[in-house]
């Protein structure tokens, strides 16, 4: 399973939703893809450290088009499984 976030200027919620994420029960392997849509912030830099904290598997992708749509679209152009879930940045 993938989960795709698309995030702009969301480093205040980055560590409470991958948390969150981490803490959830999966079967099977899961990848996170945070793709940081144009964020003038640390959003990319907060999700690798923040991922690396907790031992997830994470990619960052960057899509400077702004709009979620655009975001997701260069998510799910990454995606090599067969189930894709999209959560907002900010939802837990």
């Amino acid at each position: 399973m993938t989960v795709l976030i698309a995030a702009r200027n969301e480093e205040g919620a980055m560590d409470e939703t991958l948390t969150y994420l981490a803490g959830q029960d999966y079967e099977g392997p899961v990848s996170i893809v945070v793709i940081d849509n144009g964020s003038t912030d640390a959003t990319a830099r907060v999700a690798r450290a923040v991922a690396k904290r907790l031992g997830l598997k994470l990619r960052v992708a960057r899509e400077d088009t702004p709009g979620k749509s655009h975001a997701l679209n260069l998510g799910l152009a990454q995606v090599t499984t067969d189930l894709v879930v999209t959560v907002d940045a900010d939802t837990l």
